[in-house]
């Protein structure tokens, strides 16, 4: 059994992606079938609920066909339920192993099978110990997300944004796929703001960071480069292609019927519909541009000279 237990250390450590918790459940469920010639383990997660009785259902939403009955599925469930985790049901000894919390979910692996004491003992030591390190992964990567989304409009912000221009680069560099970036600017925001408070301007600021959001492409990275600008970066993109994105958005834009909210406005009684404008600049690697600095000068120049030359219109460099 000791030999088991150590087959178990060295089979996690080899084949567990530490960041997914299906493969991980699996893979322990897979491993104690085989090796301790067991019934396959059971998950089942328990949430508290405000009244002390706790929903139980099993993780993966089915039994597995043909190895637990009805009577004894009920009666592991019954088990977990009043908290005893050893029991015999039909001469079958039957163990519960606390992981640990998924959220609201405090999850069970049900193990069938004579264990010593001992190697049960390591064993759920070795479980709860994989898995809380499997949560503070989960968080690490939680508040990693968090610091590369901009926490006004929900999209990726500037830090984010230089990032993914380097990877873009390096990509570039090693497969030669080209991208283009689009820079867009909101008209007359600045009016907006003065006129209406920064409540009115923060709520149009998300408005129209999900109009650029639901009109590029699947692929297409949007962000929120500061202010009023925004950037679209187009993978896989020549001019033409970020030329007609660019457009998308600026038809799109112009024919939204923005809301400035009465409750965020003093002495306003009743919502009031706005129409925006953006000016959009469009250049592309590596087109117009050999590194990150200048292709982000490049897009922001012809962004700028979009609104010089009258704004609401899309201003693309020179091919």
């Amino acid at each position: 059994m000791e030999k088991q237990y150590e087959a178990l250390l060295n089979y996690i450590c080899q084949n567990v992606e530490e960041e997914n918790f299906n493969i991980v459940l699996k893979s322990f469920r897979d491993f104690i079938k085989n090796e301790f010639n067991s019934k396959t383990p059971l998950v089942f997660a328990t949430i508290q609920t405000d009244d002390g009785n706790p929903i139980i259902r099993d993780f993966y939403n089915n039994k597995i066909s043909g190895e637990y009955p009805d009577k004894v599925y009920q009666e592991l469930m019954g088990a977990l339920k009043t908290q005893h985790l050893h029991v015999d049901i039909e001469g079958d000894k039957y163990r519960f192993i606390d992981v640990g919390f998924n959220g609201s979910q405090n999850l069970f692996i049900v193990v069938n099978g004579e264990f010593s004491t001992q190697v049960f003992s390591q064993l759920e030591n070795y479980i709860q110990s994989k898995f809380r390190s499997l949560l503070h992964i989960k968080e690490l990567k939680r508040l990693q997300s968090l610091a590369h989304v901009d926490d006004v409009t929900g999209l990726y912000n500037q830090r984010k944004f230089k990032s993914d221009i380097e990877a873009s680069i390096r990509e570039y560099e090693t497969l030669e796929r080209s991208f283009s970036l689009i820079f867009i600017d909101i008209d007359y925001f600045k009016s907006i703001n003065d006129g209406h408070g920064h409540l009115i301007g923060t709520s149009l600021l998300k408005q129209v960071a999900e109009t650029i959001r639901s009109t590029v492409r699947e692929d297409d990275l949007c962000y929120r480069y500061g202010g009023d600008e925004f950037v679209v970066l187009a993978p896989y993109s020549t001019l033409e292609d970020a030329k007609h994105i660019g457009e998308r958005i600026l038809k799109r834009v112009k024919s939204t019927i923005y809301k400035i909210e009465a409750d965020l406005e003093i002495n306003s009684k009743e919502d009031e519909d706005v129409q925006l404008s953006v000016s959009i600049g469009v250049a592309n690697y590596p087109v117009n541009a050999s590194s990150r600095n200048e292709i982000i000068g490049m897009a922001d120049k012809m962004m700028y000279e979009a609104k010089k030359s009258g704004r609401g219109k899309v201003c693309v460099a020179d091919s």
